[in-house]
């Protein structure tokens, strides 16, 4: 079904996927200003700042089978304090799919006795989210 988001959705980061990505989120926030004077019938809300996050966790695996970022990949970002390009798409033709230009805010590695080490990463949008279509 075209223009569905759904578990097969993922986060790109400068044009490539995260290796084992598990789990991908995009959130979008609206700032309300409240009004509330003499002449109102009680408090009115109006549109203030929009702001927007992506995150996402996955197997920390440093080999790959192709371009994939690996964690290690993602900290050298971190770790410039670079501004990244990110989408969050199915890559399905006729899909939706958000991008903007973010900063990798949170790395994160967990490495639990007798189980594959995990990580996760969040990115803050240091602008407007867009909406395309996948062609």
């Amino acid at each position: 079904m075209p223009n569905t988001i759904s578990g097969v959705a993922r986060i790109k980061i400068d044009s490539e996927t995260v290796y084992h990505e598990i789990e991908a989120e995009l959130s979008m926030e609206l700032e309300t200003k409240e009004r509330e004077t003499k002449d109102t019938n009680g408090t009115e809300y109006r549109a203030g700042k929009k702001s927007w996050t992506m995150s996402g966790n996955g197997l920390q695996v440093e080999d790959t089978t192709g371009t994939d970022h690996t964690f290690s990949a993602l900290f050298g970002k971190y770790d410039a304090s670079a501004e990244v390009t990110v989408e969050f798409t199915t890559d399905s033709t006729g899909d939706k799919y958000y991008t903007g230009s973010a900063l990798i805010t949170n790395l994160t590695v967990n490495a639990a006795v007798n189980e594959d080490p995990t990580c996760s990463w969040s990115l803050q949008g240091t602008g407007a989210l867009t909406e395309a279509t996948v062609s």
